[in-house]
């Protein structure tokens, strides 16, 4: 009996040939750089070295459908065999590039509110993966206030993106308490299985804080127009605007100002087209509105 590997571009590797004479079981593995030749009998789950080498796969694309073939060479009295399993283990060299934090600075808020968890205090990054492919697991949650996603409170183990950062659909609310630190940690990281852990995110509670959120200052009190734009936007807020930040629409900060007026001009006109965030701290809030440059 010849039994074959064959890879899904059809290479044939001689796994072994008329082994062991009278052998009825055969229960043994694979390997290169195992330290012997196969020995007899092949019944005891040994890794050993195939009579054709198996670097002879080197550089073939690993996917598809690989073969076990076995060849009948000369037959016998007694019944037939049959295969009770097999299995193809792949190693290579991989290196991953794994995410990294390019923000993970303390976030502020007063107490007994609720803010949401923007890009200019916890950001990160990966040369191979965009932010919806970026991804933060919960190991410990806050003590003294809650994690939600949308409307949803988080729990150990949940995950959010970075792409759902960018969202603002990320929040933690404060739970009123005297505690005026608070904090969590996750795992980082990418659907190509690379990580980075286990970060922590700190939590200052503080009277003298603004709040990242629509409910200290209405949507309709901070305006972007025109929008969509081509040659300048305007900013106007019924309070002073502080400062500035323009972000693209992977989260990268593009521009920063600062500025003590209520009204607030910004030229585009060598703008890529495409969506912007622009995220505005003003005398009472900060706000985050989009912007489209045509």
């Amino acid at each position: 009996m010849e039994i074959s590997l064959i890879s899904p571009k059809g290479t044939p590797a001689i796994l072994f040939n008329d082994l062991c004479g009278s052998t009825t079981e055969f229960k043994l593995g694979f390997d290169d750089e195992a330290p012997s030749a196969i020995t007899c009998p092949p019944s005891a789950g040994v890794v050993q070295r195939p009579l054709n080498p198996l670097s002879i796969f080197d550089g073939e694309e690993i996917k598809g459908d690989w073969k076990l073939r076995f060849r009948i060479k000369q037959t016998g009295f007694g019944s037939g065999g049959r295969i009770v399993k097999w299995q193809l283990e792949s190693c290579g060299d991989l290196v991953l590039n794994a995410p990294y934090l390019t923000k993970n600075d303390t976030f502020f808020l007063p107490p007994a509110t609720r803010s949401q968890i923007w890009v200019e205090t916890l950001l990160a990054e990966d040369v191979d993966n965009s932010y919806d492919e970026i991804i933060y697991q919960l190991v410990s949650l806050p003590s003294h206030g809650t994690l939600y996603k949308g409307t949803t409170p988080l729990k150990a183990g949940d995950t959010f993106t970075q792409q759902e950062i960018e969202g603002f659909a990320i929040s933690y609310e404060h739970d009123g308490s005297a505690a005026r630190a608070d904090q969590f940690s996750f795992i980082l990281r990418d659907t190509d299985g690379a990580w980075l852990g286990t970060p922590q995110f700190n939590i200052v509670i503080s009277e003298d804080a603004t709040v990242n959120t629509e409910n200290e200052l209405q949507i309709e009190q901070l305006h972007l127009y025109p929008n969509p734009t081509k040659d300048e936007v305007t900013i106007e807020s019924t309070t002073n605007v502080v400062q500035v930040w323009v972000y693209d629409v992977q989260g990268r900060l593009m521009q920063q100002f600062n500025n003590r007026l209520p009204i607030s001009t910004i030229d585009v006109r060598n703008w890529a087209k495409g969506i912007y965030w622009i995220q505005v701290q003003t005398e009472k809030a900060i706000l985050t509105k989009k912007l489209v440059v045509q």
